[in-house]
């Protein structure tokens, strides 16, 4: 490995924390390879195979210990590793459980630290912050969490897309005349059970218009069973306990209903109209944005939500045909595809 053509990233996944930041640390990395950086993973053992995912994507990979406990034995796993690879050109951190500690003992390792964050809640010792959430009319939170020289990457301009999205076009005719295709996704897991309130809503309407229901939900989720079984009974609702193929899915739908969380920045970009709904604290910012760029139609609680509240939203944005037009087009301006390009650029780095 050249050290001037190598970055290093830290994430993990596993049951507990998600598959969210190993996946966009993999899609950043994937845009890092195409200029010919040599990409290497330090990612803990867990639960999930972590180290299957990365190997598949065609990084390198070394696996830290399962037992590690805190930033402390955390900076000395990492630091095993990192000295075999010294002076690497970029670290890239994406890890609710590190900060400026850990920040600060791998530095001599690289010319340059950029840290993924999705909340101004842990100090941070780095050059650039990128937070794909938190937009410029949130900078001030930040600032007392970092050093005065970090650069702020801030907001959806910066979303890092998967590289299967842009294979789909975000043109949308909404023509309800013919099948009304509607994607219902709120997360792996929902234990909020947003996605059985969704489903209900769309059984209701399931008599009055020709409805094609895509419906994606973890079979470890508590309503996997009931919504499977919902999806037997009605051959026009396929529930997905699994999907490597959301970009069509997103693609073929007209309207979607799911989280203000990382989706919804992939919906904007395909222009998929959705009715959201915030299912925990830190999908406010991402509410926040979507309302104010009425690119999507928010409720902002999940707890409030009624399945008839569902319903009239639905009706409503099929009768105004104006309407869905306009947030689909707002949605498009928000996140245009160009946040690798802008993040590789604010690095200052290029390809070999």
């Amino acid at each position: 490995m050249n050290p001037s053509r190598r970055i290093v990233f830290r994430a993990d996944a596993s049951s507990q924390l998600g598959l969210g930041h190993l996946m966009r640390c993999m899609a950043l990395a994937d845009y890092l390879k195409e200029l010919k950086f040599d990409i290497l993973f330090l990612t803990k053992k867990t639960d999930i195979d972590s180290q299957h995912l990365i190997l598949t994507r065609g990084f390198k990979v070394e696996v830290l210990s399962s037992k590690i406990t805190s930033w402390h034995s955390d900076l000395e796993a990492s630091e095993l590793s990192l000295k075999k690879y010294p002076q690497s050109e970029l670290m890239v951190l994406d890890h609710y459980l590190l900060d400026a500690h850990w920040e600060q003992g791998v530095k001599k390792y690289a010319k340059k630290l950029l840290v993924l964050d999705d909340k101004p809640l842990r100090k941070h010792d780095c050059d650039y912050l990128l937070d794909q959430n938190y937009d410029v009319d949130f900078k001030n939170d930040y600032e007392s969490f970092v050093n005065p020289e970090c650069k702020f990457l801030l907001g959806p301009k910066y979303f890092i897309l998967n590289k299967e999205f842009y294979k789909h076009c975000a043109s949308k005719s909404f023509n309800f005349d013919r099948e009304i295709h509607v994607l219902v996704s709120y997360g792996g897991r929902d234990v909020t059970d947003s996605t059985i309130k969704a489903t209900k809503a769309l059984i209701e309407l399931n008599n009055l218009y020709n409805l094609k229901i895509d419906i994606v939900l973890s079979r470890q989720a508590p309503t996997f069973d009931e919504l499977d079984m919902i999806s037997k009974d009605l051959n026009n609702f396929i529930c997905h306990d699994f999907t490597n193929s959301m970009p069509e899915l997103m693609q073929k739908a007209d309207i979607a209903f799911g989280a203000a969380g990382v989706s919804s920045w992939e919906r904007c970009f395909l222009g998929l109209p959705s009715v959201v709904t915030v299912l925990a604290d830190n999908q406010q910012v991402v509410a926040h944005m979507l309302k104010k760029y009425e690119a999507a139609f928010v409720f902002d609680d999940y707890e409030s939500v009624k399945v008839n509240d569902l319903v009239n939203c639905f009706e409503n944005l099929i009768k105004n045909s104006r309407q869905i037009k306009t947030m689909s087009a707002n949605a498009q301006k928000i996140v245009d595809g160009k946040g690798p390009e802008r993040i590789i650029c604010e690095l200052n780095i290029s390809g070999g």
